[in-house]
């Protein structure tokens, strides 16, 4: 399913790792990786001035050589890798890389979270919004923390995404490691107690979306450990509960559940999970997802 990935360098003290970790889910995969590096812009006081200045035409092609260079140090087997640099606003940059070259997950290399907001979790959070693409967010690997953990929703009549999650989740999960389905039913906390006359109503919805997902997880031919659960109460808490308990190195669910927001809003449950859990995220896009940064027709300085 996964072709060819994208990985996008946001943390310079990470980037070895980085690397490494993004050849692993490559080589998983069986996908083609992509070195996508943006420079900034040239302050447009300064574009003229700088046109016929010496080494201003080459500055493109040297990035892309120390990038080479970086990648040339990380053992990418049997790998193939391109690199690619780009001028212009990181953001609109990289998406358009990422459309143009064919990629259908972008990988960002971040570094681990940080509880106070920063600069790099505000681009993160964008990025995953808008990248045209699936979209991985790579954190440094966590002492102790194995396996997959995917949280689907089940309860649109359109499977396509949940099949879409448990396929992410079955080439992503490395042979002989455990994979965690969870699916929550929305209900309010303290069903159990304040209410005795839902409950059973609740446990039985409950034994009926088990045997859904089941289905589910055995046409996805998830390998290995695959263990699943079906909780009721609210649905970021109790996928903390398993990311928690289960210590996940990946984390894959969906931004939104369908693509009529066409790229301009992150799920609540999405953007909760990626500002609490540690473990490295990815984020299944809804069919039929169409990002608002398209390909420009206007000239972009390129190096490949």
């Amino acid at each position: 399913m996964v072709t060819k990935v994208a990985v996008v360098l946001l943390d310079v003290e990470h980037t070895m790792v980085g690397l490494k970790r993004t050849v692993e889910l490559a080589e998983r995969t069986h996908a083609a990786m992509h070195v996508i590096d943006v420079a900034a812009p040239v302050p447009g006081w300064l574009r003229g001035k700088s046109a016929g200045a010496p080494g201003t035409v080459n500055r493109l092609e040297r990035r892309r050589a120390m990038l080479e260079g970086i990648v040339s140090n990380v053992r990418v087997g049997d790998v193939r890798v391109t690199v690619a640099v780009r001028r212009g606003r990181r953001l609109i940059e990289m998406t358009r890389e990422a459309i143009e070259s064919g990629c259908d997950l972008l990988v960002l290399v971040a570094p681990a979270i940080d509880r106070s907001p920063t600069t790099t979790e505000a681009f993160i959070n964008r990025a995953v919004r808008k990248s045209p693409t699936d979209v991985c967010v790579l954190r440094p690997p966590i002492p102790n923390h194995t396996g997959t953990a995917a949280a689907v929703d089940i309860d649109s009549p359109d499977r396509r995404l949940v099949s879409r999650i448990l396929a992410l989740t079955a080439e992503a999960t490395p042979t002989g490691d455990r994979a965690e389905v969870v699916h929550v039913l929305e209900v309010a906390p303290g069903w159990e107690g304040e209410y005795p006359q839902l409950a059973s109503k609740v446990r039985r919805e409950l034994a009926e979306r088990r045997r859904t997902l089941e289905e589910l997880v055995s046409l996805a031919t998830v390998a290995g450990d695959v263990r699943i659960d079906v909780v009721a109460g609210e649905a970021v808490e109790q996928i903390l509960e398993v990311v928690r308990s289960r210590h996940p190195d990946l984390l894959v669910l969906s931004t939104v559940s369908d693509a009529q927001t066409t790229g301009a809003l992150l799920g609540n449950t999405a953007e909760a999970l990626l500002r609490e859990v540690e473990c490295s995220v990815l984020f299944a896009k809804p069919p039929g997802f169409q990002t608002p940064l398209g390909p420009s027709t206007a000239a972009t300085e390129r190096w490949t």
